[in-house]
């Protein structure tokens, strides 16, 4: 029997630990305690995990939904090149540059 990794022995060794430290008479209410907590935890662990379960489910059916709605590119045609915007632009400014500098000069 191991519960949370204890063996038995030292589950004997705590419930001794907590009668000297605790006395007989509120033992039964730190363990009333205890057992409210433990089972508090587990409300709440489960709780989370159906949570969790959820969401993952509901981010999985709107991925399949926007795969099933997606479009897949046309047989035969080649997705069109899309120009670089910053070798355009700076290369009439650089021409533009070199111009004003060599005028400049004369």
């Amino acid at each position: 029997m191991n519960f949370f990794n204890i063996g038995p022995m030292e589950l004997i060794v705590i419930l001794v630990l907590a009668l000297l430290i605790f006395g007989p008479s509120r033992l039964p209410e730190v363990a009333k305690g205890f057992g409210k907590a433990i089972n508090e935890f587990r409300r709440a662990s489960q709780e989370l995990t159906a949570e969790v379960t959820k969401e993952l489910d509901t981010t999985a059916e709107a991925l399949k939904e926007s795969k099933e709605t997606a479009k897949p590119p046309e047989e035969g045609t080649e997705p069109a090149e899309v120009p670089k915007e910053e070798e355009q632009s700076t290369e009439p400014a650089v021409a533009e540059s070199a111009a004003e500098i060599s005028s400049e000069s004369n």
